[in-house]
Parts: C-alpha cells; structure tokens; sequence
C-alpha cells in the first residue's frame, strides 16, 4: 500500500488538475501541427480513446505486440487478448521503438513524457509544477508515466482499483523495476538524464551524489549477502 500512497501523494484537486491537463494535452501531442486525428477524439469523451483508436492504441499497445498485426489488434480490442498492468506501453520508449537485445535502451525517455515534465510552449503548466520538484525521481517518473498511460486509455475515471486500466498495478511494477537493486546502474543514468535535460544546473550535484545513493547501498548489501551465501551456504540456509 506504501507504493499507492505514493501515487497519491499531494492533494486530490491537484491530482485532478494533472489529469485534466493532460486528458486535453496529449491528444494534441499526437499529431503534428496542422494535421488532425482521424475518427477526431474529443478530449471529453475518453471512450473513443484507448485501443479503440488507432492513435492512442498504437501507443498503449505494449511492448514485443504488434500492434499492426491485424488479428492481434483486433483480439485487443473486443478483449479477448487483455493487457494487463504489468504490461508497459511502447509509449514508455524514446521514438516509441522497443530493443529486445537492450530493454533498457530509451525506456522512459519518450517525447510524450518529456513533454509531460516540460510541455510545448504555450501548453497548461507541467506535471513538474504541480507537484513541486526540483530533481527527477523514480516516483516522478512513474507517476507521470502512469497518468500519461491513463490520459490514452477509454476510462473516464481515474481510479487506483480500475480493472480496465490497472493503475495500481501498473504504478507498483514501475516502481518496483525503478528500485530494484540489479537496476541502479541503469536507473542511476536515467535520472541523470532526466535532471540534466530537467535541472541543467544541478546535473553536476546529481550526478556525483548517485554514488552514495540509497539504491547504490541496497545493491552493496545485496552483494555481500550474496558472498556470504557462497562462502557458507549452509548457515545462509539455515537463516532463510
């Protein structure tokens, strides 16, 4: 439950603003200036949205799925192929493409959440703003990138318990992979990157203070669990 809290986090009103903002902005992120969505989406009209569009389904659709398969495109849509909240959305990815031989290449770098942190001139205020930070975290970006998920699907109300949307479960293995220690050196990077684009100015503090960070501590203790398993495997058996 620690995780949810996290989620929700701040007041409701301002959880409310967030999604207004991007339920409106992220269909106008979608299409290049000038051209339009076809079938239109209206920003209050969420069940036009999701995989029941192309657009917003080719986004949601998830990692190693063909979302141009035909047949598979279609088993999502009348449901018979669920996607789940452990599934993340090839909209997680920098220029929407996946890796398989490197998975962590430009996971959660894409244009849709670095407009969500910093929006297009002229768009409402970032998500950044809202909630008041000055460095990315593991939760700023999982946050953000659960609502940008939520913003593409057809639920009209965001809830944690959702069983369309699964925001909960969703929101946890984000969470979960961003803080798992075998990740840090990954994780480690992404944040630098994200506050070098975010807080140029701070990057240099960042990124010298990720050596002592929490995680960097939990993998050092994990490797001496592991030591200490291999030169007395009995009594690490025996502790378990």
């Amino acid at each position: 439950m620690a995780k949810v809290q996290q989620l929700q986090k701040g007041s409701s009103s301002a959880r409310s603003d967030d999604i207004k903002t991007l339920k409106s902005a992220i269909l106008d992120w979608l299409i290049a200036p000038g051209d339009t969505l076809y079938p239109s989406i209206s920003a209050n009209v969420k069940a036009n949205c999701g995989f029941r569009h192309e657009a917003t389904g080719a986004l949601l659709c998830p990692v190693g799925i063909d979302w141009n398969n035909l047949e598979i495109k279609q088993k999502i849509k009348s449901g018979k192929l669920s996607v789940s909240g452990d599934q993340w959305p090839i909209m997680l990815y920098a220029s929407h493409t996946y890796d398989q031989n490197s998975p962590w290449k430009g996971l959660l770098r894409s244009s849709i959440l670095i407009k969500i942190f910093a929006p297009p001139s002229g768009s409402r205020n970032a998500i950044t703003h809202a909630i008041t930070i000055t460095s990315v975290t593991p939760a700023s970006i999982a946050y953000a990138a659960t609502h940008a998920r939520f913003a593409l699907s057809s639920s009209a109300v965001f809830s944690q318990s959702n069983t369309i949307t699964e925001s909960e479960l969703f929101y946890n293995c984000m969470i979960d992979h961003l803080e798992d220690p075998n990740n840090v050196r990954e994780v480690d990077h992404l944040l630098a990157w994200w506050d070098r684009l975010m807080f140029p100015k701070h990057a240099p503090t960042s990124s010298l203070a990720s050596k002592n960070s929490v995680l960097a501590k939990i993998r050092a203790k994990r490797k001496a669990t592991k030591l200490a398993a291999l030169v007395n495997p009995v009594t690490s058996l025996t502790q378990c």
